[in-house]
């Protein structure tokens, strides 16, 4: 009978929610995301961004740990319950640091301003990832305001982590490492997908949320060629360096490649059929079948939106011969490669492939790897988000999703945790274009609806677990 009535109680604080944390905070929301932007926090420089939002979260009667594995690594964990309860524990992620802003000179306005106008928040982390980070704050300290001093069977932490986007080992991966026992967690909702506004012009209907059950691995290789010659650019060999390393590349670029469909994303354009009805969307539920493929391929060419969801990937970042001298002909050549794997693919069989598209000697080097991970299954907590979703954006769909990049998500995946990454939230495609590019923006109304949909999770969890245990 207690826990019956401790369920009304917690119905009655979610219709009575604000939007925002209004009892101990006087800083709206668009406010802090703009000072938290003003900070450039670089990758191994979040001390001070990190400090900021210390202050803020202690306004309210919160749990705060850091998580500090040296000087250029400042983990936050915010708490409703101390972690020391052992209560499992639903975990919010994001990360405070950022990329850097790259030619300033083409931004309309300076990366790190955080100027607030139009209806916008301006500046380099607004969406990626620190408007992130402000909806899940302010979505604990509303869920707090809302159930006072009620003691619920979950605990709800907040990770703010240091140096994702230079591979998470100052961030996720040491506090995994070293607290993982004590934070305790049951599931991770982090960034991944989000909502998007008409995906697919003239196909897709607006407002599809995509929730990330997995993502791509990441795999930076050095390739390197070497092909002595005569030193002078008079003097052309018929065979250089550059020469053979330019005929690789070309190979790899042009080499055929079957598309790849895995439980997921039979799953995920199964539920993108289901939501499109009708002919258009009989054709996406079964884009694997071959006969169906010659009306669906130009979806998946390279550049189009369905092709990083069914192939490996790889993009030539860098090509160098380590000559200086505009005359002077190299005897090595190097090329580096960012390649994003599907879940499943094995690095060593991936490397081996390029290998084999070799007829000479090419030396390849593995620079940097991502965690690889199986997907995550969908369960009570997963419905608990695309729950929240629909009550904030009733027009919206859900579908689960293979995210093509790669975040901390999967250092928590691979302990068997089930995560779930989504900033959820409606962007454009020219505001998800903004993500690590110039201009990169986040509208005040998303940041609101965020913030929305975090608070519904909350309630949304608490009553799962309370009606779990009649």
């Amino acid at each position: 009978m207690q826990k019956y009535t401790f369920s009304i109680v917690v119905m009655l604080a979610w219709c009575s929610a604000t939007v925002y944390a209004q009892e101990r905070t006087d800083v709206l929301p668009e406010r802090l995301l703009s000072q938290l932007i003003q900070v450039p926090s670089i990758s191994g420089n979040e001390k001070e961004v990190a400090g900021m939002i210390y202050e803020e979260a202690s306004k309210y009667p919160f749990h705060l740990y850091w998580f500090n594995g040296a000087d250029t690594a400042w983990n936050l964990c915010v708490s409703l319950y101390p972690l020391e309860s052992g209560k499992p524990n639903v975990v919010f992620l994001n990360h405070l640091d950022v990329v850097p802003p790259g030619d300033e000179e083409a931004w309309t306005k300076p990366p790190f301003s955080g100027a607030i106008e139009d209806g916008k928040v301006y500046g380099r982390g607004s969406i990626d990832c620190k408007g992130l980070a402000v909806m899940q704050l302010y979505a604990l300290m509303a869920f707090k305001d809302s159930i006072k001093t009620a003691d619920l069977s979950h605990n709800y932490s907040i990770l703010f982590v240091s140096g994702e986007e230079s591979g998470g080992d100052r961030g996720t991966s040491y506090v995994v490492s070293k607290h993982f026992d004590l934070l305790n967690p049951v599931v991770v909702f982090g960034e991944g997908g989000s909502g998007i506004s008409n995906p697919l012009e003239g196909i897709m209907s607006p407002d599809l949320y995509g929730v990330s059950l997995a993502e791509k691995s990441a795999l930076w290789l050095q390739l390197e060629v070497e092909q002595k010659s005569s030193g002078h650019g008079a003097v052309p060999p018929s065979l250089y360096a550059n020469k053979r390393l330019i005929r690789y590349l070309t190979r790899l670029m042009d080499q055929p490649r079957q598309p790849s469909f895995d439980p997921l994303t039979l799953d995920m354009f199964k539920s993108m059929g289901n939501y499109i009805g009708g002919t258009r969307g009989f054709f996406v539920k079964h884009v694997n079948w071959m006969i169906l493929w010659p009306f669906v391929k130009k979806y998946f060419e390279e550049g189009e939106i369905f092709h990083p969801f069914v192939f490996n990937t790889f993009v030539i970042t860098q090509l160098s011969s380590g000559q200086s001298v505009k005359n002077q002909i190299g005897n090595k050549a190097i090329a580096v490669l960012d390649c994003r794997l599907l879940p499943g693919e094995e690095t060593e069989k991936f490397i081996n492939k390029l290998r084999r598209l070799s007829n000479q000697k090419l030396k390849i080097k593995i620079l940097e790897v991502s965690p690889a991970s199986k997907p995550s299954p969908r369960t009570a907590y997963y419905e608990a988000f695309a729950k929240a979703i629909h009550e904030q954006n009733p027009k919206g769909s859900v579908i689960p999703y293979l995210f093509p990049a790669s975040t901390d998500n999967n250092i928590f995946r691979v302990k068997g945790v089930p995560v779930y990454g989504c900033i959820p939230a409606v962007f454009t495609q020219d505001e998800i274009s903004s993500v690590h590019n110039v201009d990169e923006q986040l509208r005040i109304s998303s940041l609101y609806e965020g913030i929305n949909v975090y608070t519904k999770l909350c309630f949304n969890i608490a009553n799962i677990v309370v009606s779990s245990k009649r």
